[in-house]
């Protein structure tokens, strides 16, 4: 019996060869899915003029910039991700879904939101964050293609200067 079995495996194995099926395909793996990333804005906020590093400020991506994709508008609630700085004037502002391009997280918005606390400062718009020159500071892996870091450093005024 066993002999018969491995008899019709070969002939069913010859078979499809001939017929244009191979066991293991050769051709890369099909995903289903979106590409995405994750994108990473980071740096320092100091003082303009003393270069001294200013905390507490409010950094984040703006809702209002999002691209409507398939007929979807984007809630004017939908939270965007913002950090606050830390004492070193220190942030990291993190990005995970599709590409920039998409989603038109070109700009970076700082906020000093907690009025004289800190010295109070003017508002300030990072444009262009360029991510084609960012570093890939992860593996892609998949339709995940790794993590992209810019660092954009910022000097603010503050109100009383002007």
């Amino acid at each position: 019996m066993k002999k018969a079995l491995s008899f019709y495996s070969k002939i069913l194995a010859s078979l499809l060869t001939l017929l244009g099926f191979t066991y293991g395909c050769i051709e890369p793996r099909v995903e289903y899915g979106s590409p995405h990333a994750d994108y990473v804005v980071k740096g320092k906020v100091v003082n303009k003029a003393d270069k001294k590093p200013v905390k507490g400020i409010h950094i984040g991506f703006d809702y209002a910039r999002l691209v409507a994709m398939y007929g979807v508008v984007p809630s004017e609630y939908r939270e965007m991700p913002y950090v606050l700085t830390d004492e070193k004037g220190n942030y990291e502002l993190k990005y995970s879904g599709l590409s920039p391009d998409y989603a038109d997280i070109d700009s970076v918005f700082i906020y000093d939101i907690d009025g004289l606390e800190n010295g109070g400062y003017f508002h300030d718009t990072i444009v262009g964050v360029d991510f084609d020159q960012a570093i890939k500071t992860k593996k892609s892996d998949g339709w995940y293609e790794g993590e992209f870091t810019v660092t954009q450093n910022v000097e603010l005024r503050k109100l009383e200067d002007e």
